[in-house]
């Protein structure tokens, strides 16, 4: 009797070994996929960022829009703030800006989203 107790205590043990090492296989299988999709999305932003992007139609009005207003706010900045430090940090940052809002035209397909 206490032979085929044994045997089933040593059968279930068994089996939660058996469950716990497949589903250290999984967590490490799905960790994995993560991870190299991960990777690939990384590598598709590479591609993307570094990539020469021609206008499409409609961005050159998006473009010179952003620019146009840049401008604006760039001599609002240089009438309105004393030469310092920080007034020449505002027009950098908004450089800054501009060059960004052309990247998030190029590098997106619609310019109006």
């Amino acid at each position: 009797m206490h032979e085929h107790v044994a045997a089933e205590v040593f059968s279930e043990t068994k089996h939660e070994v058996f469950e716990g090492l497949i589903k250290e296989q999984v967590d490490a299988a799905e960790s994995r996929i993560r991870e190299l999709q991960s990777k690939e999305e990384f590598q598709r932003d590479i591609e993307r960022n570094f990539a020469c992007h021609t206008p499409k139609a409609g961005q050159h009005e998006a473009y010179e829009r952003l620019r146009r207003k840049a401008k604006e706010l760039a001599y609002v900045i240089a009438e309105t703030c004393p030469a310092s430090r920080e007034r020449s940090t505002a027009i950098i940052y908004l450089e800054t800006a501009l060059l960004w809002g052309n990247a998030a035209i190029a590098r997106n397909k619609d310019t109006n989203e």
